[in-house]
């Protein structure tokens, strides 16, 4: 037989911290298969950054299909479906670099479906802001690359597909065609 040890009572402890204030919402947009982020001022990237110890909303959108905004190192997952926005409000305690995954398997493309996430103080949080505004940097989207090569199969398997987005879903339309692969 087990006997548990006595422990203490736990209390809640009083604490005279206020909550941060929010910073300007930040707009998430997923799609097969390519995460991207819209900040103030219309400026968009691959990459996440967000403000150390500074809560952050986040405008969570799906496209096309369920996706899961996984990130293991903030114990946090949601997922987004497409349709109604999600909001998250996210506070980051730890300056560095961590990866966001989309934890729900979603065919060819699946293992691409990552991106950086960059916690930094909120002076190298708005550098990197002025810095991108300035000098935006042109993404390249790997599944699109793969998707226009020549097919390697020997016979048509009729077989129906999506066809990547070729520009971030921030600043373009969605396509409504769907492909079928080898015509």
């Amino acid at each position: 037989m087990h006997t548990l040890p006595k422990s203490e009572p736990a209390y809640a402890v009083a604490s005279d911290d206020k909550p941060k204030p929010a910073s300007e919402t930040i707009e998430v947009f997923v799609k097969q298969w390519d995460w991207s982020f819209r900040y103030p001022n219309n400026i968009t990237g691959d990459e996440l950054h967000l403000p150390v110890n500074l809560r952050t909303p986040l405008n969570m959108h799906a496209k096309d299909v369920l996706h899961s905004f996984y990130v293991p190192e903030f114990r946090l997952q949601q997922y987004i479906m497409p349709g109604p926005n999600i909001n998250l409000i996210v506070t980051p305690k730890h300056i560095g670099r961590h990866r966001l995954k989309d934890a729900l398997f979603k065919g060819t493309y699946f293992t691409l479906m990552g991106a950086n996430i960059q916690v930094e103080s909120l002076e190298e949080y708005n550098q990197w802001l002025t810095k991108t505004e300035k000098e935006p940097k042109m993404r390249k989207n790997q599944a699109l690359a793969e998707y226009s090569q020549s097919p390697k199969t020997w016979f048509k398997t009729g077989w129906y597909t999506v066809v990547p987005y070729q520009r971030a879903i921030g600043r373009s339309a969605l396509p409504t065609a769907v492909s079928k692969e080898n015509t």
